[in-house]
């Protein structure tokens, strides 16, 4: 099956693309649904987990 792809600017989010969102979620089954909140939630995990060790430790500061 080929599904039609909706090439539009990133930053515009007019009625054109939230319709085809719309279509696009309402095509899906439920257990689909489900199955992309898991794997999008498991990146989004991921991402934070490696934001987080790449991010450096503050540095001390003392009062004198």
């Amino acid at each position: 099956m080929r599904v039609k792809l909706l090439k539009v600017d990133p930053s515009y989010d007019g009625p054109a693309e939230q319709e085809f969102d719309l279509a696009y979620y309402a095509s899906l089954s439920t257990a689909e649904r489900f199955r992309m909140a898991i794997e999008r939630s498991i990146l989004l995990l991921r991402l934070a987990r490696r934001n987080a060790e790449e991010r450096e430790s503050p540095s001390v500061a003392k009062r004198v």
